[in-house]
């Protein structure tokens, strides 16, 4: 085994390189991708020990064809998040995600940090903030960002987080149902009447998710105008599986493969004035206005995609919904998103060689316990995987033992075989 360890040790250090040169090269790497890529900013931090030694620490990568495009074709909502780099240098990958016209993944920004706290994400985002022009926030959604430097900014937390921290000390279907119910709801009077049968069932519950700022994590106190309704930054958890090998690789690797990457109801409607309808379903009526498109119900003003109570009313004047569909949704702004290109860059073997100081890898930290190959699941988790039905195994089939031998009395003196009578 410790033959194989080494060849295969060898065999990485073949195709990826040993790590002092690899992360020796990250100011080359960083020339050659401003020189192919002009107006993008690549930030590399180092550490200086009292040794003199430079130490890698952080780097962050955003293209200008990125951000140029996410000012023009994208909503205004960005999503932030953290994930571990499962190589032999540990660290943390910190993304910036946004989602184009068609709802899909649109990567902005990523740092590559020796671990996440304050000052790392601090620095990441003043970067995020000057390369797209946030200014202090103002008209932007944005995810667990940090209040310091967007003061303006509306932040919204992921209600599956919320649910998973709930979970663990307030369990039960009723419970999970009612708190996504909460936070699916669009209107605030909803949303207080779940709260309230929460309360009913649990007192403890009510008061936990209260201090949670339910504002955060709730549709019906979600601005408008985005659009954007979803209430879990599912969008950023997407991102980081569809590079979870990439993470496996050196920092330069992880880079690179980066960069590749990016490349029926009835409802009865009674028109008011004008383009204003009541639309009307038993007990239920709400007020569309499909000249500023607006409904009562919020979930258009949120979406950006006519509910059913304004398809109702578009289909009253006979006209079709796409029309009143928001320009994010359209295919001139999903060109947009991709209408710049990130150019091509030299191979290693090309790269300028720069005068500044090589840095070395960072210094190794363990952690605490037996290194962990599969991902923790969630409390939540293990409950499905329960109800899940499960493939019976078949068992193997038993095995003949020998035949005892007959033993015949007389042949061994210290057997007795009974006889009739003893029977």
């Amino acid at each position: 085994m410790g033959q194989v360890r080494r060849e295969k040790q060898w065999a990485k250090e073949l195709n990826e390189g040993k790590l002092n040169e690899h992360y020796a090269r990250i100011w080359d790497c960083t020339q050659e991708l401003l020189r192919s890529n002009p107006g993008s900013t690549c930030k590399v931090g180092v550490t200086n020990n009292p040794d003199d030694k430079n130490y890698y620490k952080r780097f962050y990568i955003c293209f200008k064809s990125l951000s140029f495009c996410w000012k023009i074709g994208c909503r205004k909502v960005i999503g932030l998040d953290g994930c571990f780099l499962k190589g032999q240098v540990k660290g943390e990958l910190l993304t910036a995600i946004g989602r184009d016209a068609n709802n899909q993944v649109f990567p902005i920004a990523c740092a590559v940090v020796d671990m996440e706290n304050k000052d790392n994400w601090t620095w990441f985002l003043e970067l995020l903030k000057d390369d797209l022009d946030l200014g202090t926030g103002v008209d932007l959604g944005l995810l667990e960002s940090v209040k310091v430097i967007l003061p303006h900014v509306e932040h919204r937390q992921c209600a599956r987080h919320i649910y998973a921290n709930f979970n663990k000390a307030f369990s039960g279907l009723e419970l999970k149902k009612l708190l996504w119910a909460c936070a699916m709801s669009c209107v605030e009077g909803y949303f207080l009447r779940n709260m309230e049968k929460i309360k009913t069932i649990s007192p403890s519950a009510y008061e936990y998710l209260m201090s949670k700022e339910p504002k955060t994590w709730c549709k019906a106190y979600m601005s408008v105008g985005f659009p954007y309704e979803a209430v879990e930054n599912g969008i950023s958890e997407c991102f980081n599986s569809i590079i979870v090998e990439s993470r496996k690789k050196p920092l330069i690797t992880m880079l690179e493969e980066i960069r590749i990457y990016i490349m029926d109801r009835l409802w009865l409607v009674v028109h008011s004035l004008g383009n204003v309808f009541e639309v009307r379903r038993a007990c239920a009526s709400y007020k569309v206005d499909l000249g500023g498109r607006v409904c009562s119900c919020r979930l258009w003003d949120l979406s950006g995609i006519p509910c059913i109570h304004a398809i109702a009313a578009i289909n009253y004047i006979h006209q079709t919904p796409d029309g009143y569909i928001s320009d994010y949704f359209s295919v001139n702004k999903f060109k947009e998103c991709y209408s710049k290109n990130i150019s091509p860059m030299n191979g290693s073997n090309m790269w300028p060689l720069t005068g500044y100081d090589k840095p070395l890898p960072p210094v190794g930290r363990k952690m605490p316990g037996s290194p962990i190959t599969k991902r923790r699941r969630h409390a939540s988790e293990k409950e499905s995987c329960k109800n899940e039905k499960k493939v019976p195994v078949p068992m193997p089939p038993k095995k003949i033992g020998r035949p005892r031998k007959c033993v015949v009395a007389g042949s061994n003196p210290h057997v007795s075989v009974p006889t009739q009578s003893s029977q």
